[in-house]
């Protein structure tokens, strides 16, 4: 799932896809830099949960306004008397953005209430999303007082901390935390890795705090470069597509980064089996990892194109953080790698190299062995 300023569909309100991608990507400086091994992340919904269906703790909240205008003139005082906004979380926005008015006026649908995740009541034809505003959590705070990616990962801490004991603890860890964490493992793996996201979160500052306090806490043992954190929602990526157009944004960036890739070389350190799993080479291995379908879909346009071509060894490997019923209804293995053939088939040892002196390079994948 995941959060939702755009629409599920890539199309405006889908956060799911605020998608926070990290694109694990090469700093290409030149033609002689290191390959690396690149890993794409979405971040809500992948590296952190937010699900509640999978006890997510990490609820970066939307704000829905209420309707200016009255549904009828026969309304009650109990409709009339209502709060001026009501903040709800990503999956009650996904449970309800279908049934509410428009911010132009069209009227949602009326007598469709909800009990919201919180214990608020919400009858949605009241209520409508604003743009901006409903997302100003997703944005930086206008006055610089608050870090609202931190506060809200440290209120999940709390949540987590408080349920602990529970039949059912809450987590902010998502599917793809722990391969995270394994890039964040060196300072070479760590420069790697870039943030391709929906949020419009400073860079330079919001960012770097909130990786540096996950260092603190020793979560993580390095933080990704600032240059490398792309939140698509802000006005210097409007070239890549319109307003709410996410997963063509996410698309274009994925698009750009295998363009450099490809003037790369690999290395002996990247001996392994090949994309149709029949034979052995030297790849570069792009790992993909995302729980909105939608975009994900986006992404493998792309890297089908790019496997096709077959200008450069590239080898792709997807991580499918959608749920259980999302990644059956997909067709594919949960952890999948592209064929030359554009099908898709399971990971398997993928690496393979018998030499002492890589043993210890985080490759990404944890199936290694020598090649007999």
């Amino acid at each position: 799932m995941a959060s939702f300023l755009l629409d599920r569909n890539g199309g405006f309100f889908s956060l799911s896809n605020l998608g926070v991608l990290v694109l694990v990507y090469l700093v290409f400086s030149s033609l002689e830099t290191k390959a690396l091994n690149l890993r794409i992340a979405d971040f809500d919904g992948t590296i952190v949960e937010e699900r509640r269906s999978l006890a997510g703790a990490m609820k970066t909240k939307f704000r829905l306004f209420l309707r200016k205008e009255p549904i009828s003139a026969l309304q009650l005082p109990s409709q009339i008397n209502l709060p001026p906004f009501i903040d709800v979380t990503p999956i009650d926005l996904h449970r309800v953005r279908d049934y509410l008015s428009q911010e132009d006026g069209v009227v949602g649908s009326v007598g469709k209430k909800f009990n919201l995740e919180e214990g608020q009541s919400l009858e949605a034809s009241q209520y409508h999303l604003k743009n901006p505003d409903s997302f100003w959590r997703f944005f930086d705070d206008p006055l610089g007082f608050s870090n609202y990616l931190l506060d809200d990962f440290k209120l999940a801490e709390r949540l987590v901390a408080e349920t602990v004991d529970d039949e059912r603890p809450l987590s902010f860890k998502g599917p793809y935390w722990d391969e995270f964490v394994q890039a964040m493992s060196t300072p070479e793996s760590a420069a790697a890795t870039i943030i391709i996201t929906a949020r419009g979160h400073d860079r330079n500052t919001t960012w770097v705090e909130f990786f540096e306090y996950l260092k603190s806490r020793n979560y993580i043992a390095n933080v990704p470069t600032p240059e490398h954190i792309h939140g698509v929602s802000r006005l210097e990526y409007s070239h890549f597509g319109m307003i709410g157009e996410i997963a063509k944004k996410k698309a274009e960036v994925l698009k750009k980064h295998l363009l450099q890739l490809v003037r790369i070389s690999p290395e002996a350190k990247d001996f392994q089996r090949s994309p149709d799993g029949d034979s052995f080479g030297r790849y570069h291995l792009v790992t993909i990892a995302e729980d909105n379908q939608d975009i994900l879909n986006a992404y493998i346009k792309v890297i089908e194109g790019f496997a096709r071509s077959q200008i450069a060894p590239l080898k792709f490997r997807i991580f499918n953080a959608g749920t259980t019923t999302e990644i059956r209804a997909s067709g594919r293995p949960a952890i999948a790698i592209l064929t030359s053939s554009g099908g898709f088939r399971r990971e398997k040892q993928e690496f393979f190299n018998d030499s002492d002196e890589y043993k210890n390079i985080p490759l990404g994948i944890s199936c290694r062995e020598k090649l007999q």
